[in-house]
């Protein structure tokens, strides 16, 4: 008998929080490494203002920027399909 069935009876239930750990903080935690990590390689027109933030600037200007936005995506997806 797991520890959820000796203390509520009911098999398969768990509490919030751990709902929230196993779940929630990794799908989170995965759509900001693809929002960040879309920053430097996504698209983005041309006449947009987003283009001038510093932060995104650094990203697509310099080869060691554009790798860490591959890199945040592809570990973003990861975390999206492992949770």
């Amino acid at each position: 008998m797991s520890l959820t069935e000796q203390n509520t009876g009911r098999i398969g239930v768990e509490s919030t929080s751990a709902f929230a750990l196993r779940y929630v903080v990794p799908g989170v935690v995965g759509s900001l490494l693809i929002t960040l990590g879309s920053l430097g390689v996504g698209w983005l027109p041309l006449n947009s203002e987003v283009n001038n933030w510093p932060l995104v600037a650094a990203l697509r200007d310099s080869t060691a920027g554009t790798a860490i936005s591959k890199i945040a995506v592809f570990l973003g997806v990861a975390l999206l399909l492992q949770s």
